[in-house]
């Protein structure tokens, strides 16, 4: 999965990237992009993350995707026994 390989270099390169997220709102796309992810380590992972690797201007887009990804998170625990059970009909 692309994802997981995206984040690893993000965390890998910070040192790099960061200077650059600040233009044309680059941390509030950042924070945004990892919305996508839809489990527990990860979201725990990048809230950690960005607890030591600050993005001022983009807190409120960062809290926004831990957000989604609890939802996604929940949505996932609640609905997997339904899909599971309507696949085995099928």
């Amino acid at each position: 999965m692309a994802r997981p390989r995206a984040w690893a270099f993000i965390t890998q390169h910070w040192n790099e990237l960061a200077p650059k997220t600040t233009i044309a709102g680059g941390d509030t796309r950042l924070a945004e992009s990892l919305g996508a992810f839809c489990d527990t380590r990860s979201r725990d992972d990048i809230r950690d993350f960005f607890k030591t690797h600050q993005l001022p201007t983009a807190s409120r887009a960062l809290d926004q995707t831990i957000e989604r990804i609890n939802n996604c998170v929940a949505m996932k625990d609640r609905e997997s026994a339904n899909v599971a059970s309507w696949l085995a009909q099928r």
